[in-house]
């Protein structure tokens, strides 16, 4: 038989072999000059696994099952060329590499106050662990070197993790007391009155369920305005009960900081500047960064963006550029933790929506919060 091995019949269907089996020299041959006419889903995984192959890449366990599938659900147009692929349909596949091992493993470790988490590849866990780590306070990254996710082993990146389905739905290997921690995080997350919520109530400030560490860390660094005390509590895992929530209208900006779920159902998701200049005086504590997108071509962003807020009181600064690492937790340039007061800076990222925001800049952890505001936006006066 020309063809013998697995490999040698992807080859041929990708016309990088011809029908006896001899290599077309230099990889000068004509893509649409190939003896099977494959559907397109089928000619996308023959293609990608013969560049694979090329490589010196051996086939996974779960390849080789395919490819032997689909190698063989062309019988007929191989029969028209006097060849038949149904011996490959043994125990015995021949392979002419190595079948390639894949690391199955589905773990959560600890290393400190961090947890590392291990899992192979799940296109709708990874799309859900990116898409989270936007709305993160704390460190939530892809490590590549480590091949792990890195999360900050806080009440709200637990309650995020838990509230993804696939990941609830996954067999973690971890140790005992890693294992009790998520199991008392799954019964505060089906027994609300558990979880640890900051509330206002007949004007004062009260806290139920707050870890010592929690508490202690949030002691530390609050401010005494009941609105910005609210943000800091975010970024110590600690819910926000309905008396803060009701502070402001349904309809003010701020809540795009304090009640994200909310006001994301039922507002744009861009702020204007008018709604900038409400979250700012409601926020007079507050510093303020603006991050300018430089691959903008108008050069008067800048000093619109100056004129626009110079007469509100806010310590502002004002940058240009992305550091664009969104696989490496994204830095904004010049985020020097001299120069940025993590406790009370909240970051305005100005963005067109022609060009669209990379959303997948993880800097809420530089932050205690983080609001996207578009100037084209209509002005929208403040009430």
């Amino acid at each position: 038989m020309p063809l013998n091995y697995v490999e040698d019949w992807l080859e041929c269907m990708a016309g990088r072999r011809d029908i006896q089996g001899a290599p077309r020299q230099n990889m000068a041959w004509d893509v649409n000059d190939v003896p099977i006419k494959l559907a397109t889903y089928d000619k996308r995984f023959v293609d990608s696994t013969v560049g694979l192959i090329a490589l010196g890449k051996g086939l996974t366990d779960k390849q080789t099952l395919l490819a032997i599938k689909i190698i063989t659900k062309y019988k007929r147009q191989w029969s028209w060329l006097g060849m038949d692929p149904s011996y490959l349909q043994t125990d015995e596949i021949p392979l002419r590499l190595p079948q390639r091992a894949v690391d199955h493993t589905t773990s959560i470790t600890r290393q400190g106050k961090t947890l590392y988490l291990r899992f192979p590849y799940n296109q709708n866990l990874i799309n859900a662990m990116y898409n989270q780590r936007i709305e993160s306070h704390d460190l939530w990254r892809y490590e590549k070197n480590k091949r792990s996710w890195m999360i900050d082993m806080t009440e709200s990146n637990l309650r995020s993790l838990l509230n993804i389905e696939c990941f609830s739905s996954m067999p973690w290997i971890m140790d005992e007391d890693l294992t009790h921690l998520f199991d008392t995080a799954r019964l505060c997350l089906h027994e609300p009155q558990m979880m640890p919520i900051m509330d206002f109530v007949n004007g004062e400030m009260i806290f139920r369920d707050v870890p010592e560490q929690a508490m202690e860390s949030f002691l530390n660094t609050r401010h005494g305005d009941v609105s910005m005390d609210a943000l800091i509590a975010l970024c110590h895992g600690i819910s926000l009960g309905p008396g803060i929530k009701g502070l402001h209208t349904s309809e003010h900006p701020i809540n795009s900081l304090l009640d994200k779920e909310s006001w994301q159902r039922s507002h744009l998701s861009y702020l204007s500047v008018s709604d900038v200049h409400r979250v700012m005086y409601a926020l007079p504590d507050a510093d303020f960064t603006f991050l300018i997108n430089n691959s903008h071509k108008s050069s008067n962003i800048k000093s619109n963006l100056v004129d626009a807020f110079i007469d509100l009181d806010n310590e502002k600064t004002y940058l240009e550029g992305y550091d664009l690492l969104p696989h490496l937790g994204g830095t904004i340039l010049g985020s020097d933790p001299a120069f940025y007061d993590a406790k009370k800076n909240i970051l305005v990222s100005y963005s067109l929506s022609a060009f669209g925001f990379d959303e997948t800049i993880n800097v809420a952890d530089q932050f205690i919060g983080v609001l996207h505001m578009d100037m084209d936006i209509q002005w929208r006066p403040a009430s």
